[in-house]
């Protein structure tokens, strides 16, 4: 197994105002330092990250999602993969009538726990299986209308 080096690696900033895709990187290799900083930098860079056609096991999403930072379990319970309560299962399908993920996310679920006082740096989504057509995602930002704002409307914010 050949480890994944920044000097294969290219970030491409994509149509939306803030995402990139990074290509020619094999997460489930062994990376080294640097090209897991260089990783590092383009999500401080762009906010979100995507990785192309990566076949990762549990354990190995875990492993790189844990080179970010200390993991946490998500606070509904009832849809952890098993064996591994750090990965939660979003699934629109069912499994003798119960759904096997949780479902209608779009309408309440909040990944990075925003809501906390002090919130995770994000999330990593494995998609295992996306539609043909539509299934878009949307990602808001509230970074750029943060620059945007006086330091004491920022103040007046908290």
């Amino acid at each position: 197994m050949t480890a994944s080096t920044s000097a294969q690696m290219t970030c491409i900033p994509l149509d939306g105002p803030f995402e990139a895709e990074i290509r020619a990187i094999d997460l489930a290799v062994p990376m080294e330092a640097e090209t897991f900083d260089a990783i590092r930098h383009a999500f401080h860079q762009h906010a979100v990250l995507l990785f192309r056609d990566q076949d990762l096991t549990p354990a190995q999403h875990i492993a790189f999602s844990r080179r970010f930072g200390a993991l946490e379990e998500h606070v509904q319970i009832q849809f952890p993969l098993p064996g591994h309560p750090e990965v939660f299962i979003v699934s629109n399908k069912s499994a003798d009538n119960k759904p096997v993920g949780a479902t209608n996310c779009e309408l309440c679920w909040r990944s990075d726990h925003s809501y906390h006082a002090l919130p995770n740096l994000g999330s990593l989504f494995h998609a295992r299986e996306v539609p043909e057509v539509g299934g878009e995602t949307l990602l808001p930002t509230c970074t750029r209308p943060m620059k945007s704002c006086s330091p004491c409307m920022i103040f007046a914010a908290w």
